[in-house]
Formats: C-alpha cells, sequence, structure tokens
C-alpha cells in the first residue's frame, strides 16, 4: 500500500509540471521587454490557420516512463513484479510521449504581407484570436530575429 502511494505522489509530481498557467495575452519574455522594435507597414496578402507544435525533446516521455516504472514497480512480486515494471514503464513512456506532443499544440496564423516598398514577408504566429483579413492594412515588426503581425 505504501508503495503505491509513493507511487501516486511521483505521478501526480510529474504531471503537476504539465499544468498550463493562466494567460493574459500574448506571452513576452522578461528579456524583450525593451528590445528597439522595427517595422515595416504592409496590407495581407493571405491569411492560413496552421497547427504550431511544441520541438519536444522527449522529457515528457522520459518523466512517463520513470513514473510508469516506479508504479508497476510497486505492483506484484517476483516475475511479475517485473514484467509490471517493464508494462508500466512502456505504458508511461507512450502516454508521456501523447501529452507531451499534444499538450505542446496551439492553433496559429500564417500570414503573408506585402510591404509599402514592394517586400513580402511571411510570419507565423500564434492565434490570439485577432482574425485578420486579407487586404487589411498591419505592421510587421521585427526584433532580435522575431517577428509578428499587429494592427
Amino acid at each position: 500500500m505504501r508503495k503505491i502511494a509513493i507511487a501516486a505522489i511521483l505521478a501526480s509530481a510529474a504531471l503537476a509540471g504539465c499544468a498550463s498557467q493562466p494567460s493574459y495575452g500574448p506571452a513576452v519574455s522578461e528579456s524583450r521587454t525593451y528590445d528597439l522594435q522595427n517595422s515595416v507597414n504592409g496590407k495581407i496578402l493571405s491569411v492560413r490557420k496552421v497547427t504550431i507544435t511544441r520541438d519536444s525533446k522527449g522529457g515528457y516521455a522520459l518523466a512517463g516512463a520513470l513514473v510508469g516504472g516506479v508504479a508497476g514497480n510497486a505492483i506484484g512480486s517476483g516475475a511479475a513484479k517485473t514484467l509490471a515494471t517493464v508494462g508500466g514503464a512502456l505504458a508511461g513512456g507512450a502516454a508521456g510521449h501523447y501529452l507531451g506532443s499534444s499538450a505542446g499544440q496551439k492553433p496559429g496564423v500564417e500570414i503573408s504581407v506585402e510591404a509599402e516598398r514592394g517586400s513580402k514577408y511571411v510570419v507565423i504566429q500564434e492565434d490570439q484570436g485577432e482574425g485578420f483579413q486579407v487586404n487589411e492594412r498591419v505592421q510587421v515588426v521585427f526584433a532580435n530575429g522575431y517577428s509578428r503581425v499587429v494592427r
């Protein structure tokens, strides 16, 4: 019983790291709050919905395998314990991989803009519900290798 309780605590701790924080608008890194930004004015040529995925390094799968292995180890004895440990690690790894890939998906938008001087830009950014439209006048803002489209 004690091993099951420990496994449950470890599983809860691992999943707590997956919880999302409240969002109050587009997230901006604190290090970018005083950056000098340049912009160009233009009009939107096209808008396309995309899905932005997290560049996963396998951390969720590893955490899931660890928690699953510990939980499986807490069950049974002898050969059954070994089988439960391996099975728990495999199942936990698969669940962690799924959690990591699906938790990291966000709705995005690809916006093509023609600047007033003829240059063309394509920006992919998180969809914040702005509802950009073709032929709408916008600005493309640039700072430290990042860009975004704003009204």
